[in-house]
């Protein structure tokens, strides 16, 4: 009976070490993934950024906040420059904000890059999207160079520098040239089979930069 007694402490107290360790491990675990994946989305934001304003340097552009904001969740902007942020001579050649769109089948999140004026935009990055497979999911789809034959053995060359061909019709488009007639764009190359999934991006687009020059920029 002393044994069996003497036994039951031990198996708590093992079970305690054991709880305790996971515990540690999990947390361990959970601080590395998770400051992994925040590197990663600070990634892909800069990658974004370069993407939407190729003509400010890799270290010119500035992270700013609006007080207050309907363009994004956050209030976050950035501005961008031709020369690092350190260079006093720098000059600014843009702006980057994130907006985001109602989808077929997810929320759509695009980054878009505009003068400094806000009235042309210089490109837009699709960052999120859930969309339809062979459909919506097009919208971040890059056209491919070369035969059927390469085709079919994976050895299409693609195009440029691989930006999907929907995103790139925006780049240069002025900031109102976006006119809805009926449920479609007269300006925007629409994805066959995914008008929702156009709009979505085209609104998303409109939106953030007319609220974006409204706010910050104060031009009506």
């Amino acid at each position: 009976m002393t044994g069996q007694q003497d036994t039951f402490p031990r198996m708590v107290i093992v079970l305690a070490v054991i709880c305790a360790a996971a515990g540690l491990t999990l947390g361990a675990t959970y601080h590395l993934t998770q400051e992994r994946i925040r590197l990663e989305q600070e990634r892909g934001r800069m990658r974004a950024l370069r993407v939407v304003l190729p003509e400010a340097h890799a270290n010119g552009f500035r992270e700013v906040t609006a007080q207050k904001s309907s363009f994004a969740a956050d209030g976050r902007y950035y501005e961008a420059y031709d020369k690092p942020l350190a260079d006093a001579s720098r000059k600014l050649v843009g702006y980057a904000l994130e907006g985001a769109g109602a989808g077929y089948s997810s929320t759509i999140r695009v980054t878009v890059g505009v003068d400094p004026k806000g009235e042309i935009v210089r490109g837009i990055k699709i960052t999120s999207q859930q969309e339809t497979p062979g459909l919506g999911s097009n919208c971040e789809a890059v056209k491919s160079e070369g035969t059927l034959w390469d085709a079919l053995f994976g050895k299409a060359r693609q195009s440029g520098e691989a930006e999907p061909w929907f995103q790139a019709q925006f780049r240069g488009q002025r900031s109102d040239s976006f006119v809805k007639v009926g449920n479609k764009y007269a300006n925007v190359d629409g994805l066959t089979g995914a008008t929702i999934t156009t709009n979505a991006v085209t609104d998303a687009v409109v939106a953030a930069v007319k609220e974006f020059r409204r706010e910050v920029l104060q031009i009506r």
